[in-house]
């Protein structure tokens, strides 16, 4: 999965506190760093670059090449003559001929007529409807955050033996789904240690519902 660096300060303290975060996209990266008070100048993908092993030599592009200073070797070798053979170009034919004209006048027109519905000015009530849904659909982005922070707050803490290991398998907009009337289901894969030290990989599903600004009420099963 793509990591992020979220540059930025602390919304609090105003320090610098930059952010490793893993998404799917920059956006994401940068909705889960806002919600953990960073007040973000940029965002960068970390690229992961492999090295050469340890030790290794790289291979020797040139061993199977001859040698170019080999004049006498290079003179013994017969030489080619490449002849070319005209080709006769094919005649195109008047059916083809029409049917790329027609299909070169098609694509104008359609180019013509796209371009006069986007010159067209927006209708006020539909810009106010469009304007709504984006802030709907924003709305329901940060909703689906919280309830997946929520979910994994009450996990980590009844349900982890080592919270401190846990490694989330899934991002929150994969992971939440919005149920209607402020109701969420959030399924969560994670990897932690268990008792015995080793790490194990957990899956559990949760059913959120927020009744506040900052009041989530969670309900959490591990999944069999």
């Amino acid at each position: 999965m793509p990591r992020f660096r979220v540059y930025g300060a602390d919304a609090e303290t105003g320090n610098d506190a930059d952010q490793v975060i893993t998404a799917d996209t920059a956006d994401e990266a940068e909705v889960l760093a806002r919600h953990r008070g960073l007040l973000i100048s940029r965002t960068v993908e970390i690229e992961e670059a492999s090295a050469p092993a340890h030790g290794s030599d790289p291979p020797d592009r040139f061993a199977n090449y001859p040698n170019v200073l080999d004049t006498a070797t290079l003179q013994s070798q017969p030489k080619v003559v490449a002849k070319s053979t005209p080709v006769k170009k094919p005649e195109e034919s008047p059916l083809r001929v029409l049917a790329g004209a027609v299909v070169i006048i098609v694509v104008l027109v359609w180019g013509i007529s796209s371009c006069v519905s986007c010159m067209k000015p927006e209708d006020p009530a539909e810009r106010r409807a469009r304007e709504e849904a984006e802030r709907n659909a924003w709305k329901t982005e940060v909703d689906k955050l919280g309830a997946y922070t929520a979910a994994q707050n009450v996990l980590e803490r009844d349900m982890l033996i080592s919270p401190a290991t846990a490694d989330y398998q899934t991002t929150y907009s994969r992971a939440t789904t919005y149920l209607g009337n402020h109701q969420y289901t959030v399924r969560l894969v994670v990897d932690s240690q268990n008792a015995f030290g080793a790490v194990v990989r957990n899956r559990f599903t949760a059913q959120v519902t927020r009744y506040g600004e900052d009041d989530w009420r969670v309900n959490i099963t591990a999944d069999p």
